[in-house]
């Protein structure tokens, strides 16, 4: 397998993992806590992996079939049961993880090509979610200190 092909693999397989790992913290979650947050995210991974899987099964990049690819899900997520700054932690960590994954498929693609760009464009919007989460945690951690005095 190229490098290519590896490297956007083992991104549609984070992105898959995780997916189910968002979908699985939303139903524990019942509602409660970071409920919002969760579906947010597993509708933003959704729509990532979909436009991957329409690249990754393409001829120019050896029309690899995505359900043989490793799927690992992530628990990390499992019992929510409210807000707090540890899960945020948490999904960001999994996040720049992922982001980490864009960044060798990236590297491993010819610049210019179709799936380069979505590669980018993904990757900044991920980001942006990454800045996102870690401004909600910034806000949760400054209400917990003044519910805490």
């Amino acid at each position: 397998m190229s490098d290519r092909i590896d490297a956007l693999s083992h991104l549609y397989a984070a992105l898959v993992g995780s997916l189910d790992g968002y979908r699985n913290a939303v139903e524990n979650a019942r509602g409660r806590g970071l409920t919002p947050v969760l579906r947010e995210m597993a509708a933003f991974r959704a729509r990532h992996a979909a436009e991957l899987e329409r690249h990754i099964t393409a001829p120019e990049n050896g029309g690899a079939n995505p359900t043989t690819v490793r799927r690992t899900t992530t628990d990390a997520v499992s019992v929510v049961t409210g807000i707090n700054e540890r899960i945020l932690s948490g999904l960001i960590y999994g996040e720049e993880r992922v982001r980490g994954h864009y960044d060798d498929a990236i590297g491993a693609s010819t610049a210019g090509s179709p799936v380069f760009n979505v590669l980018n464009e993904q990757r900044e919007s991920l980001q942006d979610k990454i800045e996102d989460m870690k401004r909600l945690q910034a806000h949760l951690a400054a209400s917990w200190r003044i519910l805490a005095a």
